[in-house]
């Protein structure tokens, strides 16, 4: 069999590839053979019918197949004796088939790209886990017990920082009521019995700071300016008058951090539970140190490497980029149009980020393969009776849903880079901030 190689661009081919005649009549024969296994022609038992007879009766039948056949076959046979490590699959063009001549195609493919690794062992980082202190763990069990405060009314005196207030108010927006201007925005434009923190950023942007110093009964007109990114779009940049009224005056109650507390939060003791609160904490940290420590490693390669990327491959991360920029947005309430109006900065910020998971996942497959690094059968299987838990199936049935989408062979490689990363920064040099 005869290959040669011509470059279409930096990581796409062109194999050219001719299968000598003497393999085609092969074929032919042996597939000769099998038509007259089960084919069936009148006068003549299946299995009976003259080998000439099928050769000149199904004549057309028996080229298709055997093009189906050596097809594929002499393709893998060619990736095979070059040694090509292909990631995309096959388009066949040029097919030249006639009998008693050698048969010739061309397949296009996209190999993964030659990278000169540099010294990946003793990478420096640079974050250690953030110490837990006794302030940390008291702001945690404060933040419980303000879960279960209570509140009662705080008497006759002015609203301070920090106080709770209840008010009710109504709005207008450009001489109209704020309903008019903004239909679905009806919980800013009138409401009783509002519960709210004296603080900035409470309800809306410099709401609650005008209502400090006034008392139960007062009443008060607040100028709100809606920020111009603001969540209603009838409303940004626009400004609106708040006519409210203090209707009542709360103060919060904490309950005592008591063996009662603890007890309530299913801890046998506050030991018990400030040490879970400090292990949590101590778990949490170290977990964001080492996912900081392994973007600094993968940083460090991408600047170290340089090299082009398959196309097929980074078009199709790219869609996932953006699929997902989109999904996370319309769940925010961004509006269709908005995020039309965004398209071409979703599709920068999109291209640039598959780009860089791209990369970073060859270096990594690349590091892999220079330490002989796998992803045993053991943990595969662990990994599939987790996810299976995960998504209320047996392993059996999640390995067969991946399998119709070579779910199992990506799953895999994405547990090598996690291991390979993992490896990296076991490796890796901490210093000393």
């Amino acid at each position: 069999m005869n290959v040669t190689i011509e470059d279409v661009s930096a990581c796409r081919k062109r194999l050219r590839i001719e299968v000598p005649p003497n393999e085609v009549n092969a074929e032919i024969e042996r597939m000769t053979d099998e038509f007259r296994k089960f084919v069936r022609v009148p006068g003549f038992r299946p299995g009976k019918v003259p080998r000439d007879v099928v050769a000149k009766r199904f004549h057309q039948d028996i080229d298709d197949e055997v093009r189906r056949s050596l097809v594929p076959k002499a393709y893998r046979d060619a990736v095979k004796s070059r040694k090509l490590r292909v990631v995309s699959s096959p388009m066949v063009e040029e097919l030249k088939f006639e009998r008693g001549l050698s048969m010739s195609f061309s397949a296009i493919v996209e190999l993964a790209p030659e990278i000169r690794l540099p010294m990946y062992k003793g990478i420096s980082v640079s974050n250690a886990a953030k110490p837990v202190t006794d302030e940390d763990v008291e702001k945690a069990v404060n933040f419980l017990r303000e879960q279960e405060a209570t509140f009662k009314d705080a008497g006759d005196r002015a609203l301070g920082e920090g106080d709770f207030a209840v008010v009710k108010f109504t709005a207008v927006c450009e001489g109209k009521p704020l309903q008019e201007v903004a239909p679905s925005a009806k919980s800013f434009a009138e409401r009783e019995n509002l519960w709210i923190q004296i603080q900035e950023g409470s309800f809306l942007p410099g709401f609650a700071t005008q209502l400090i110093g006034l008392k139960v009964g007062d009443r008060k007109d607040l100028q709100i300016d809606f920020p111009a990114e603001f969540q209603v779009p009838e409303l940004a940049g626009k400004k609106a008058t708040f006519f409210v009224e203090v209707t009542g005056l709360k103060d919060r109650v904490l309950p005592d951090a008591d063996e009662a507390f603890a007890k309530r939060a299913k801890r046998s003791s506050m030991e018990e539970m400030k040490r879970d609160i400090r292990e949590r904490f101590e778990a949490e940290r170290k977990a964001d140190a080492e996912v900081a420590n392994k973007n600094q490693v993968v940083e460090f390669l991408l600047s170290k490497c340089q090299f082009d990327v398959p196309e097929s491959i980074l078009e199709y991360q790219t869609r996932n980029v953006i699929r997902r920029v989109v999904e996370e947005n319309a769940a925010r309430g961004m509006a269709p149009e908005e995020l039309q109006g965004k398209k071409d900065e979703i599709y920068r910020f999109a291209l640039k980020n598959a780009h860089d998971r791209v990369r970073a996942d060859f270096i990594l497959l690349k590091v892999a393969e220079e330490e002989k690094l796998e992803v045993g059968e053991a943990e595969l299987n662990e990994r599939l009776a987790a996810l299976a838990r995960r998504y209320q199936m047996t392993p059996k049935k999640l390995m067969q849903e991946l399998e119709k989408h070579d779910g199992l062979s990506q799953l895999e490689q994405e547990m090598l880079i996690g291991k390979t990363l993992d490896f990296l920064l076991k490796e890796a040099k901490l210093e000393q901030a």
